[in-house]
C-alpha cells in the first residue's frame, strides 16, 4: 500500500518537474546563485578575507535575474584565489582539487538521493543542462 502511494507521489513530482516555466526556473537560479556568494561570502569572512567578502557582497547586489552577468562565474574566482592563491585553478591536479572534487561527490550524492526521494528527476536541471549528466538538478541544488 505504501509503495504505490509512494509511486503516485513520485509521479506527481517528475510531472510537475517537466512544466517548469523558464520564468520559474530563472527565478530559482537567480535565488540560487544569490545564496552560493552569500555563502561564500560568509566563509570568506571566517578566513580573514573582508575585502574579498566586500567584493562578493557587491556582486550579489548586481545579481540580474538569471544571472546574465555572470556574478557567480566572478565571485568563484574571487573566493578560490582568496582562500588558495591566485595561481590556483579548479582544473589543476593537485591534493586541493582532489579533495574538494571528492567533497564534491560526497555531497552530489546526498543531493541525488533527496531529489530523488522528493518524487524529482535528477537528470532535468535549472541551469544546469548537459545530456551527458544524469544529475542536472542535483548539481543545480547543491551550488549554494
Amino acid at each position: 500500500m505504501f509503495h504505490g502511494t509512494f509511486i503516485r507521489y513520485t509521479n506527481k513530482q517528475a510531472i510537475m518537474a517537466t512544466g517548469w516555466t523558464q520564468e520559474q526556473k530563472t527565478a530559482v537560479w537567480t535565488e540560487i546563485v544569490l545564496e552560493k556568494i552569500c555563502n561564500q561570502a560568509k566563509t570568506l569572512v571566517e578566513n580573514g578575507h573582508e575585502s574579498e567578502a566586500a567584493m562578493l557582497t557587491g556582486y550579489m547586489r548586481e545579481l540580474v535575474p538569471g544571472d546574465g552577468t555572470n556574478r557567480e562565474g566572478h565571485a568563484a574566482k574571487v573566493y578560490f584565489n582568496a582562500l588558495f592563491g591566485k595561481n590556483f585553478s579548479r582544473g589543476q591536479e593537485n591534493p586541493i582539487n582532489a579533495a574538494l572534487n571528492y567533497g564534491y561527490g560526497l555531497i552530489l550524492s546526498a543531493f541525488n538521493r533527496e531529489v530523488t526521494l522528493c518524487g524529482y528527476l535528477t537528470h532535468i536541471g535549472l541551469c544546469h543542462d548537459n545530456m551527458f549528466n544524469p544529475y542536472n538538478l542535483s548539481c543545480d541544488m547543491m551550488e549554494p
